[in-house]
């Protein structure tokens, strides 16, 4: 029974029977399956619990035959087949690991893989494998020779933290966002910068760390650095151990061991880089995109029909009129009006509550979803603007743009010509002035006028 979860592949769990009970019954089938979850959990948060070590840096050599059989070993592969162990598997010679690594490389490197062209994404024999003692190896394959007495070299070592590295990521639950981010965290790259480079806003950047630092329990990018690459590995930094020195030093961290002489990790990469997301998939989710996408523009063209349709309806003809409004839109609660012309982007990311009135020349551009509640008086000439551009000069000449929600609670009166721009958030029951320019949240039960909108006065019931 393979140990996976939406995290990954944790372990396997092998079950017997009595030589005369030779099958499982579907009941003890279900029991068992009911239970991997379980396990599952626990051997992803044990690795938590457990720091993940890392051992000394001895590396095993073993060269095995077509069979499996050992031809040769050296001392530390020896101890270290017999730390890993064959898991009490009857007629086993070598640990599980071992086989699957040797099988793995030979399948990769035979003669039937070297008459086909290799995968772009083909890896290398590898496998991490947890000894009894509770410490991790790396162990690789290698084929050394073709024909029918083909030989594999098995290198067992102990893995060092830029390999464990991505465990851990596993381990903590990171989505595939926050390991990009938290990637370019370990090489020391401003909140700004990571933005730039995935093409993403900053307060994207600022919900993922959020999130990374409350499922790794941490503060600061450095407490997080520190938790993923020295942490899990502190026993290798203390006297009497042996340290696990690396080629290149990466991380901004590290640096802050002068006294070190040897580089205390490597980063490697956790995620690749590319992001396979469309434009319209990064535009909903409020990060950098091009406007210019094939998808978007099917988008925009099923809009703008819908749109002139509605715009030129004879106002004899509400039904017509409310028809096409509940097409263009994503919702209208009932009793609400919209007089044309009428102009958005996309109409399906607007939603609009019960018995709101929208009068002439309502511009919403909604690129990021605008939700206007019930009872909103909303006056002519009023644009409601979720897109923003980029201040960086680079991306704004590339032409990436994001945007930002809008909403209008319940019960607001916009003036006639007010503006409201992308983020903004206005409470219930608040009065914006003709002509105002609304850049930050409003709270409720205000009066809010000018450029930029200022609450001048708070609004008590029942005083005008």
């Amino acid at each position: 029974m393979v140990l996976a979860g939406s995290t990954g592949t944790w372990g396997q769990l092998t079950v017997f029977r009595e030589a005369k009970r030779p099958y499982f019954s579907l009941a003890e089938v279900e029991f068992a399956s009911s239970l991997a979850p379980l396990i599952t959990d626990g051997l992803r948060r044990g690795l938590l619990l457990d720091e993940a070590q890392a051992g000394a840096d001895d590396v095993g050599l073993l060269i095995l035959d077509a069979d499996d059989g050992v031809r040769m070993s050296n001392k530390a592969a020896d101890h270290l087949l017999d730390e890993l162990g064959t898991g009490d598997r009857a007629g086993a010679r070598l640990p599980l690991v071992i086989s699957a690594v040797a099988r793995q490389a030979r399948t990769l490197c035979g003669p039937a893989a070297s008459a086909a062209p290799a995968p772009t994404d083909a890896r290398p024999a590898r496998a991490r494998a947890r000894t009894r003692t509770g410490r991790w190896l790396i162990v690789r394959g290698s084929l050394l020779n073709d024909g029918p007495e083909t030989q594999v070299a098995v290198m067992l070592e102990a893995a060092r933290p830029a390999e464990m590295a991505p465990l851990m990521v596993d381990a903590y639950g990171f989505t595939d966002s926050e390991r990009r981010v938290t990637e370019l965290v370990a090489k020391g790259l401003s909140t700004r910068q990571i933005a730039g480079r995935l093409h993403v806003s900053s307060y994207t950047v600022q919900d993922h760390l959020k999130s990374i630092f409350a499922k790794s329990g941490t503060g600061s990018r450095g407490d997080l650095i520190a938790r993923l690459f020295l942490d899990h590995h502190a026993a290798s930094l203390t006297p009497g151990t042996a340290a696990h020195p690396q080629r290149t030093p990466r991380s901004s961290s590290a640096k802050a061991f002068a006294g070190v002489r040897e580089p205390l990790c490597t980063l490697v990469h956790m995620t690749p880089d590319p992001d396979a997301r469309s434009m319209r998939e990064r535009m909903l989710a409020g990060d950098l995109y091009i406007a210019d996408d094939p998808e978007l523009a099917e988008h925009l063209l099923r809009a703008a029909d819908l749109m002139e349709a509605y715009n030129t309806t004879p106002a004899r003809d509400p039904g017509q009129r409310h028809r096409l409004l509940a097409q263009l839109l994503g919702a209208i609660g009932e009793g609400s009006e919209i007089r044309p012309p009428l102009r958005v982007d996309y109409g399906s990311h607007i939603h609009i509550g019960a018995r709101s009135f929208a009068n002439y020349g309502l511009i919403a551009l909604d690129v990021a979803p605008i939700t206007i509640g019930d009872d909103v008086q909303i006056g002519t000439n009023v644009q409601l603007m979720t897109p923003t551009h980029p201040v960086d000069p680079e991306l704004r000449r590339a032409r990436w743009e994001a945007a930002r929600p809008i909403t209008i609670s319940g019960n607001v009166w916009l003036g006639s010509g007010a503006i409201v721009l992308a983020g903004v958030t206005i409470g219930e029951n608040t009065v914006v002035g003709a002509g105002a320019v609304v850049t930050r949240d409003l709270p409720p039960n205000v009066v809010a006028v000018g450029n930029p909108a200022r609450v001048v006065r708070t609004i008590e019931p029942g005083h005008g």
